[in-house]
């Protein structure tokens, strides 16, 4: 159903955690980090559903005309495998940023949602993304 994969080190767990019809939200989670000595857990979610709209490219303009109380900060386009074709941003809300990168491919919406400490984790699975 979704055609799409990334390198991951096997440290790395993927999980579906939630899949209602045709939406997907999928958990990948790596705990092998260290900061200082601390261990140290990266993560972040990938909710997927169905959108019809081939060849769209998602925008800021786009996101706040769908969702008018979406706080969007930091934005900036991005591509996402050969054909995702987004925008990586910053969100907050009750006072709490989140890294976004939102795009569509393949006849799905693709919401990337990770803490911003996880934002290295985040562009190095990203850096491998393919659409199969």
């Amino acid at each position: 159903q979704y055609s799409f994969s990334f390198k991951h080190a096997t440290t790395t767990r993927v999980e579906e955690v939630s899949a209602d019809g045709d939406n997907m939200t999928l958990l990948v989670t790596d705990s092998s980090g260290i900061v200082g000595n601390n261990k140290t857990t990266s993560s972040l979610q990938i909710h997927i559903t169905p959108f019809d709209e081939d060849g769209s490219v998602i925008t800021r303009e786009r996101l706040l005309k769908e969702i008018p109380d979406l706080n969007i900060t930091r934005d900036e386009p991005v591509t996402v495998g050969a054909i995702g074709k987004g925008l990586r941003f910053v969100s907050s809300e009750n006072g709490i940023q989140k890294r976004e990168i939102w795009f569509a491919a393949d006849g799905h919406l693709y919401q990337i949602t990770s803490a911003i400490e996880s934002g290295p984790f985040v562009e190095d699975l990203l850096s491998t993304w393919e659409s199969e």
